[in-house]
């Protein structure tokens, strides 16, 4: 039992209101301060894995455009005359190389 639920208690029992009133406002300061701090790390984490989901989605994003680039710059590859299956092939291909 909390330290401060037993003052409660005991301070009732012997009729003191002040010290009752005093013990349950400590009880509640730190009821609502473990509340804030708990939801403050839930909102970090959000945050943190946002910005982490982000990011990877960023870097994947990157090598597309790179295998894009190579995939451009290949002299082989005749883009105009491709299928659209084809080139997605060629694309998701040289992304695996990349990544």
């Amino acid at each position: 039992m909390d330290n401060n639920v037993k003052k409660i208690i005991n301070s009732i029992a012997l009729g003191d209101k002040e010290k009752a009133d005093a013990a349950f406002k400590d009880l509640m300061r730190n009821k609502v301060k473990g509340a804030v701090d708990t939801k403050t790390i839930e909102v970090a984490d959000e945050v943190y894995n946002v910005n982490e989901a982000r990011e990877a989605h960023d870097a994947e994003d990157s090598l597309y455009e790179d295998a894009i680039d190579a995939i451009l710059e290949d002299e082989d590859v005749n883009v105009a005359e491709m299928s659209d299956e084809e080139l997605e092939k060629i694309l998701e291909d040289r992304f695996k190389t990349l990544s």
